[in-house]
């Protein structure tokens, strides 16, 4: 088996369950449904704690964690909590949106909780690095650090790691954004070229390194949208299905198919229109949103600028 497909059978196991953790306030409390759920995953993946796969994550600086760089992102930037999903997301002042680009917060959580973390490197059979580039470029200066900083250190660490000068494929980086091709710098993209790339879009305008072989490329769910409970049981919730075929998102995207979506007879249309108007707060729609997919019976997933969208993870976990 080849590394890159090791990390992939590894990776899918933890990643897979990314659609609820960011779900409700997983992320404060031990949730003991969700360490059954990545167990139960892991077990019906053919995995299981004794066959010696484990994982070593590379520890961020003191004081730039991913809990840190949150903690900063709303002290000091004045963000709302970039887990859940908000309508006033400040438009193009921050030029992403957090709440569906930080898999990098909610992976880290659950390696936390995993049988499969090792605090030993030497014992590791695959390694996270977590730079954290999104919550690292929309946090900005952070106990003493920057963005720039924060790209420096993680470039400095791995070229002192004898670990990743002989297994450097073994090694997963993560990057959940569009904007990933400009926010991961030029000083750690050779390091990254080396490096299996987790992204929820295998695009090489997103990923952005020259020569980057995209075949090392892992794909991850985008985050779903965190006021969607997960995996909701109809008859232990009563919501009522009131819709039979619905189309939740914008329809001034670059598909085709978005534009004959609206001629269909019998499809609801949940219109949140365009993006930096919902960034900005002013369409309601987006804040009815997730209660629309959770009374529809079937959601429609038409590709969006990419062929992918969040939208496909909100409706399985709806």
């Amino acid at each position: 088996m080849n590394s890159c497909s090791a990390v992939f059978n590894f990776f899918i196991v933890v990643s897979c369950v990314l659609v609820s953790v960011s779900s409700d306030d997983s992320h404060h409390q031990p949730n003991v449904q969700h360490s059954n759920l990545r167990r139960t995953t892991a077990t019906n993946t053919n995995a299981n704690a004794n066959d010696g796969i484990l994982v070593y994550e590379y520890p961020a600086l003191a004081g730039q964690s991913v809990d840190d760089l949150i903690n900063c992102m709303m002290k000091e930037r004045h963000t709302p909590d970039p887990r859940k999903d908000y309508t006033n997301w400040h438009g193009k002042a921050f030029g992403s949106y957090p709440p569906e680009d930080i898999a990098e917060y909610f992976l880290h959580t659950q390696l936390e909780e995993s049988f499969r973390k090792t605090n030993d490197p030497s014992k590791a059979s695959f390694f996270f690095v977590n730079t954290a580039p999104t919550l690292s470029v929309t946090a900005g200066f952070c106990n003493g650090m920057n963005h720039e900083d924060r790209q420096k250190y993680w470039k400095e660490l791995l070229e002192a790691s004898e670990h990743f000068r002989e297994r450097p494929a073994d090694h997963a980086f993560i990057c959940q954004t569009w904007r990933c091709a400009t926010i991961v710098r030029p000083i750690l993209k050779p390091l990254v070229k080396q490096m299996t790339y987790m992204i929820h879009e295998n695009n090489e305008q997103w990923i952005g390194i020259d020569e980057y072989n995209m075949e090392n490329t892992v794909m991850i769910p985008y985050v779903a949208h965190s006021e969607i409970k997960e995996f909701t049981h109809l008859p232990e919730t009563g919501i009522i299905r009131k819709h039979r075929v619905t189309f939740c998102g914008s329809l001034k995207r670059r598909s085709h198919f978005r534009n004959a979506i609206a001629d269909v007879k019998g499809v609801f249309l949940n219109d949140v229109g365009d993006i930096n108007a919902v960034h900005t707060g002013e369409q309601e729609s987006f804040h009815q949103y997730h209660q629309v997919m959770r009374e529809s019976t079937f959601c429609l997933v038409p590709e969006g600028d990419t062929p992918s969208s969040r939208r496909l993870f909100d409706a399985m976990v709806a």
